[in-house]
């Protein structure tokens, strides 16, 4: 199988001889409607996977074996009923909802991210798998991902058209940073619009471990048309205290998009 290789480039310069042009290429399978792969002048590379079936088709057991989350994520905390603390069991990388052939692009499955040096070897990899597991959208009817996984520190591995997500080995090095991000877009019942993210990262296992919780909820202002947003954030247990604050009201005027109040 071969790809459809488009060049993106700027236009003619109309600006003196010093001015820089930029090429970027992006790369499509044949017949399809979704990218496959962004390269820039720099060297960065972007391999990018799309769901064709409800599971995620990339065995990630072994980078993740071992580690667990601090705050278990239960009800309408980020994922939906209970998960447990093992990463393993929490991530809920599916996607159930697809659109059907030619109706619209896959949801994000993988992305794939390396610099290729001149000398042909592959620097700072990066690989970031995506979960839809809420079946939640946007205004748009786009699907918001729930589950965003990411590594660091493994060794790059040679890419292609044709690889296969599922052929993928990664082993698991001594260095690897994982960070987990788990997101709730209807966070609170009877607000106008709510969300809830618990991001947890770890270096190498559980003794270095992160956790941070935000949420925001807007609600309907004390004002005549006005909404406001309360973010919240907690401290440790042994501060006993929470961030709150309104950092801003909404004037919503008719046929106008609600805007933050200077």
């Amino acid at each position: 199988m071969t790809s459809t290789d488009q060049t993106t480039s700027s236009p003619a310069p109309t600006l003196p001889a010093a001015s820089l042009t930029e090429t970027a290429l992006t790369r499509y399978p044949p017949g399809g409607l979704e990218p496959i792969q962004f390269i820039t002048d720099d060297g960065l590379h972007t391999r990018l996977w799309y769901y064709e079936a409800d599971a995620h088709p990339l065995d990630i057991s072994k980078l993740v074996a071992g580690l667990t989350l601090a705050k278990v994520t239960t009800g309408t905390n980020a994922t939906q009923g209970t998960t447990g603390r093992a990463l393993a069991d929490a991530t809920q990388l599916t996607c159930t909802e697809r659109p059907a052939a030619g109706k619209g692009l896959l949801p994000l499955c993988a992305q794939y991210q390396y610099l290729l040096l001149p000398d042909g070897t592959r620097q700072a990899p990066v690989l970031t798998l995506f979960g839809y597991a809420l079946n939640q959208r946007d205004e748009h009817g786009t699907l918001l991902p729930n589950t965003v996984l990411t590594f660091e520190g493994f060794e790059a591995f040679a890419d292609s058209d044709t690889l296969a997500l599922m052929d993928v080995k990664l082993a698991k090095p001594t260095a690897l940073s994982v960070s987990l991000v788990q997101a709730n877009y209807q966070h609170q019942a009877g607000a106008v619009r709510s969300s809830e993210r618990i991001a947890t990262q770890w270096y190498q296992n559980d003794n270095a471990r992160s956790t941070q919780t935000v949420t925001e909820v807007v609600t309907i202002g004390q004002q005549a048309a006005t909404l406001e947003l309360l973010r919240t954030t907690p401290y440790p247990s042994s501060n006993a205290t929470s961030c709150r604050r309104v950092p801003a009201a909404y004037c919503v005027k008719p046929g106008k998009t609600a805007r933050a109040r200077p």
